[in-house]
């Protein structure tokens, strides 16, 4: 039961990244509609997720070797620094 689930769940997050980039790009652009986009990004991002992660055994090695120190420090050490230098400027205010 669990991995058609998960797989249900994939799908939609990359159906609602997708869209978000579409859209975002269109109001970069400044165009009015979003779906002349779908397709040069759907080819983009196809040819790209060959190029990053080209078989099993490289994405299993980055999953494992490489995305734990670079997760770790864009996704934890990174915002605790910005909320340190928050709750300093805010004290600094405050007495200032």
């Amino acid at each position: 039961m669990w991995p058609p689930f998960g797989l249900l769940l994939f799908y939609y997050k990359m159906t609602i990244l997708f869209y978000v980039s579409a859209t975002g790009l269109t109001h970069i652009f400044k165009l009015k509609d979003y779906r002349p986009l779908t397709l040069p990004l759907g080819m983009i991002l196809a040819i790209l997720s060959l190029i990053v992660h080209p078989d099993y055994a490289h994405n299993d090695y980055y999953n494992k070797q490489i995305w734990l120190p670079y997760g770790g420090t864009y996704g934890i050490i990174l915002p605790l620094v910005l909320l340190a230098v928050t709750s300093f400027r805010r004290n600094a205010k405050n007495k200032g």
